[in-house]
């Protein structure tokens, strides 16, 4: 079934985010409400004091890099200035990387203010936005909170986007398609020849945003990306971010790529040449020649991961196997009373409720982090 939520629904349910800090005229609530989680932990007074473990936000337990903290330590002296040519220079080794120009490229306080900007183009113009569900919301919330409506179309038995429903959902009012790929919070992966002829097909209606934060985690990322789309000409965007793998979450740098038409109606309701600072792009340049860190990192969430995959099934929990650094598994149990049980213990999770079954979503710390969530897990359960 396939459900639209427009923006009236939306106001009365109070899970908007903060549109109108881009259009003030526009008057929305504030206060999200997250599926299964208490949202006033992050929007609010910061996450729960009792928790010492954090499992909840796929944060990187292992970085920054040194390399990337040495160059961010020696941008310190030049902050007083504003850091234009250090932007350019980022949109310069950026478009390289992925065989671009730099014209195709947009930076980013992280891929959560991309995604926003995208919603806002998306909204104003009435009509909808298409995604599975659940999926990662910045972008759908966004578009609601201005005049536009989020049409779902449910995740299939494989906890996968559903790509021959959702083109079918696409009509005359669709203003954007998001795609995320892998999915958050399922960690599911598609088949990427599909997904290319998927946002072949579709971008000649709508474009087609595919949020690939967490591609670095891929044993074949350059495999799985639609990127090669965008130099032909199709109307795609696609989004990466340095929050994850490069362990970037509290210094914020992500980057867009994109025809220019398209990045140029974003940046309008944006004024400003970059957001980003003198250290974060200092941090996000050395980081990205640092691949022996970025190496390091896929590695051990890797072997992790492995680790609390055969401690589920001993305990005799279904899991989704997963491609990023988080992963989704059946709980028996009420979610709030599940994530109480946890925070006991000092430890954070996330929760969902989604096709008629409680879930939660656990990223993948350091071994000793899984190793006291396991030991809490077997408590509980």
């Amino acid at each position: 079934m396939i459900r639209e939520i427009n923006r009236r629904e939306w106001l009365k349910a109070g899970s908007l985010l903060a549109g109108s800090l881009l259009l003030p005229q526009i008057k929305v609530n504030a206060k999200p409400v997250f599926n299964g989680f208490t949202g006033e932990w992050i929007f609010q007074d910061g996450p729960d004091p009792r928790i010492k473990i954090r499992l909840m936000f796929n944060e990187n337990p292992y970085g920054p890099s040194v390399k990337a903290i040495e160059a961010l330590k020696r941008s310190l002296y030049r902050s007083n200035l504003y850091p234009f040519d250090l932007a350019q220079k980022l949109k310069t080794k950026i478009a390289a990387k992925h065989g671009l120009s730099e014209e195709n490229v947009l930076l980013g306080s992280g891929s959560t203010e991309l995604l926003i900007l995208a919603g806002v183009i998306s909204g104003v113009q009435g009509g909808s936005v298409l995604s599975a569900y659940p999926s990662f919301e910045s972008l759908m919330r966004s578009a609601v909170a201005l005049k536009g409506n989020w049409k779902q179309v449910p995740l299939d038995a494989d906890h996968k986007h559903d790509l021959k429903k959702m083109e079918s959902a696409v009509d005359g009012n669709t203003r954007m398609v998001y795609v995320c790929n892998p999915n958050n919070p399922t960690g599911t992966l598609l088949d990427n020849q599909e997904l290319i002829s998927f946002c072949k097909r579709v971008s000649s209606k709508a474009p087609v945003f595919v949020d690939e934060a967490y591609n670095d985690f891929l044993d074949e990322p350059e495999q799985n990306t639609v990127i090669g789309l965008i130099n032909d000409g199709y109307q795609v965007l696609v989004a990466r971010t340095f929050s994850k793998i490069h362990a970037f979450a509290g210094l914020r740098v992500g980057y867009l790529l994109g025809p220019p038409d398209l990045l140029a109606k974003m940046v309008a309701f944006r004024h400003v040449l970059t957001t980003l600072s003198t250290p974060s792009i200092s941090a996000a340049l050395a980081s990205l020649k640092d691949t022996e860190f970025l190496n390091y990192c896929h590695k051990k969430n890797n072997e992790v991961k492995s680790f609390t995959y055969k401690s589920l099934n001993d305990i005799g929990y279904k899991y989704v196997p997963s491609h990023t650094s988080f992963m989704v598994f059946e709980i028996g149990q009420e979610p709030k009373f599940f994530i109480e049980q946890m925070l006991k213990s000092g430890i954070g999770i996330r929760t969902w409720t989604y096709m008629g079954k409680n879930w939660c979503r656990v990223s993948i710390g350091k071994m000793e982090e899984m190793q006291k969530f396991v030991e809490r897990l077997e408590e509980i359960t």
